[in-house]
């Protein structure tokens, strides 16, 4: 692996954009696209990334299980949108987006509200 492509691996890992990662790793803006593309099909750059993120996740003890547990409390009780928005962000930078996952969901109970119509009750 080429220096240039093991700077392209440690870029991907910081927002998951191909095209932005060639860039800054020093490809061509007019062919970063290609260039992403090309290089997120081969094998040992796919290992790479494997590798940094399994790293990072490490380091930062933030995996998928971590990001449904906090999303799965803050269901449970009142939140705040910016607690929501920072967990989208990384729910979306762990890549759990990116592929359909089984979802289970346990069941709730519904309220139904009812409004009166033309001011009758």
């Amino acid at each position: 692996m080429t220096p240039k492509q093991k700077q392209f691996c440690q870029e991907y890992i910081v927002d998951l954009n191909g095209t932005k990662a060639a860039i800054r790793a020093g490809y061509s803006r007019k062919s970063a696209n290609r260039a992403a593309s090309n290089l997120l099909s081969k094998i040992d750059i796919q290992t790479e990334i494997q590798t940094l993120r399994e790293a990072q996740e490490k380091r930062t003890q933030v995996n998928a299980d971590w990001v449904l547990n906090q999303l799965r409390e803050l269901a449970l009780t009142a939140c705040d949108s910016v607690k929501v928005s920072a967990l989208d962000k990384i729910a979306k930078h762990l890549g759990m987006y990116d592929s359909p996952a089984p979802v289970q969901i346990e069941s709730q109970p519904q309220v139904v509200l009812y409004w009166p119509e033309n001011g009758r009750d």
